[in-house]
């Protein structure tokens, strides 16, 4: 089971790392690269989740002395995907708005 977790963990550390990279580019996309890009997030961050169900459900099968320290781990995890959440949400208003002034100075 550990080496499940491991592997979790490994996912886990790929994804967030193209969730941050993503994050960074969206602010200099636009139109259809822009709604692909957020369509990724959306899906990377739903499987970070997955992911960290998954972990959880091993933890509670592992041993009572090993589940403190995987406890802690997991944790961490779910703040860092949560200030990733945070990241991406302000990235999509900061670019959404951008592009809505964009668009009305062609009309003005």
């Amino acid at each position: 089971m550990a080496m499940l977790i491991e592997m979790y963990e490994q996912q886990y550390g790929v994804l967030t790392a193209d969730i941050t990279s993503k994050i960074g580019k969206l602010p200099s996309v636009s139109g259809s690269e822009r709604r692909t890009l957020v369509t990724e997030l959306d899906r990377h961050l739903e499987e970070c989740n997955e992911l960290l169900e998954q972990m959880e459900l091993e933890v509670r099968e592992m041993k009572a002395t090993e589940q403190p320290r995987l406890r802690t781990r997991l944790e961490s995890y779910r703040v860092e995907l949560g200030r990733l959440q945070q990241e991406f949400k302000r990235a999509r208003s900061a670019s959404s708005q951008e592009s809505y002034h964009e668009s009305s100075e062609h009309f003005s």
